[in-house]
């Protein structure tokens, strides 16, 4: 029998240092400018400070409205609030932004820079507890939002509830008035079958 000669020696621990030691001119080059490139990356690039605020949201999970629905259920207990998934387009939409950024006194980014995670708004976990992360490149800047975020969130739920409680006092009033009409109608009719 004869041996395959075309099988190639394996590579060596010494070989692999030999290696190296030939190229180590390249290695450190490489190294070098490796260092120097993330350094010089660093050092240019714009810092990011991330500050965050947290909501807790009165939630429901599900709302029940049809065509003819009586908003006074709404507001019986556990039904005035809410589902988290809306509360959160809220917080994310231009509008309330545009009003955070204006008390907060702090220049609006573009819309491109609000959609590349300038403000990110999650639910914790299955809570009704929710974050909201506001990364700027000034660390006043991004402490003023996050901090006035809540506050004009506040404000823009406390208008939408009085609009909710002057609907509903409307409705109750319209309810009141026809069924003091029935009242008055059925008090007519009995007074007439009396007099009968």
């Amino acid at each position: 029998m004869t041996a395959d000669r075309s099988v190639q020696p394996e590579l060596q621990l010494r070989d692999f240092v030999r290696i190296l030691k030939r190229r180590k001119g390249i290695i450190w080059a490489c190294l070098i400018l490796c260092v120097a490139a993330a350094v010089g990356y660093a050092m240019l690039a714009t810092p990011t400070y991330r500050s965050t605020a947290r909501i807790l949201i009165e939630a429901r999970s599900q709302q029940n409205q049809t065509i003819d629905h009586d908003p006074v259920t709404d507001y019986t207990t556990g039904n005035m609030a809410p589902d988290i998934e809306s509360q959160i387009g809220i917080l994310q939409s231009p509008v309330l932004l545009k009003e955070v950024f204006e008390h907060a006194q702090v220049t609006l980014p573009s819309q491109d820079e609000l959609d590349a995670n300038v403000i990110q708004v999650r639910q914790m976990g299955s809570s009704n507890i929710v974050d909201i992360s506001v990364s700027l490149p000034s660390k006043e800047d991004a402490v003023k939002v996050a901090s006035e975020i809540p506050k004009s969130y506040g404000a823009y739920m406390t208008q939408i509830r009085q609009v909710q409680v002057t609907r509903l006092l409307d409705k109750t009033k319209e309810k009141l008035a026809s069924e003091q009409a029935a009242l008055k109608a059925a008090e007519q009719a009995m007074n007439k079958f009396d007099q009968e």
